[in-house]
């Protein structure tokens, strides 16, 4: 089975995962000031000590990793919030108009799953090379919508300003095979599809025809597999459903 790696705001460095408070869904940067002041009056920190102390408190490893993934969410939210559409979205991302990856990715750390969810949404078609990483560890996050995002957003090549060159078939079979949720093994699938081919996936998707016990995913994988062995057309977005 695929190991489900622990959301970052779910540790802290030094500390146990129980010692470790929940930052609200809705965080403020004013709140949090706040109590970093009520720290310091508490304990005679210095108050970059104290800052370090709250953002430990909510399973980061220093203030300034606290601060970016709350300004981040704030700029992922006023995004999100503005509905717009593919075509639109891009055509400000091509204009310079549009957040850069670096300035949204830290969101992925939000405690508010939706905005994880709309952050991914956003870096589907803003990410690039050094937003990679971050979008990988989304992968394993503990709510089964985000991670189906995540897989989209790293898998999806035609929204991107440029194709990630990162080989990532090593990233999407072993959640092909082994996610409790049918609809991420289904955008895995779809993920290795956009791939090059190699024995590593044909062999997942041959075993997703056989073993998976959801009907759609089978035969999502029946048409990749098609593809990947030359047997059909190349990928232009998938099967209908």
């Amino acid at each position: 089975m695929m190991t489900i790696l622990m959301h970052p705001r779910r540790r802290a460095q030094g500390r146990k995962c129980e010692d470790v408070d929940q930052l609200p869904h809705e965080p403020s940067l004013r709140y949090l000031r706040r109590q970093s002041r009520e720290v310091q009056r508490e304990t005679g920190l210095p108050l970059h000590a104290a800052q370090r102390s709250v953002a430990q408190r909510y399973g980061f490893g220093d203030w300034p990793s606290l601060k970016r993934t709350v300004e981040a969410g704030e700029l992922v939210t006023e995004w999100s919030g503005r509905l717009l559409g593919k075509r639109a979205l891009e055509s400000l991302r091509d204009a310079g108009e549009s957040p850069q990856a670096s300035d949204i990715v830290a969101a992925l750390k939000h405690p508010n799953p939706r905005v994880r969810y709309d952050c991914l949404g956003l870096l589907d078609h803003l990410a690039d090379e050094e937003s990679v990483d971050a979008i990988v560890v989304a992968t394993a996050d503990p709510v089964g919508r985000v991670r189906r995002m995540a897989v989209h957003a790293l898998g999806c090549q035609r929204c991107k300003a440029s194709a990630l060159c990162a080989r990532l078939s090593g990233v999407f079979v072993p959640i092909a095979r082994h996610d409790p949720v049918w609809r991420v093994r289904r955008e895995a699938v779809l993920s290795l599809v956009q791939q090059p081919p190699d024995e590593e996936s044909r062999a997942a998707l041959a075993y997703l025809v056989e073993h998976d016990p959801h009907p759609l995913v089978r035969h999502q994988a029946a048409w990749a597999l098609r593809l990947q062995r030359g047997l059909g057309r190349s990928y232009t977005g998938g099967p209908r459903r």
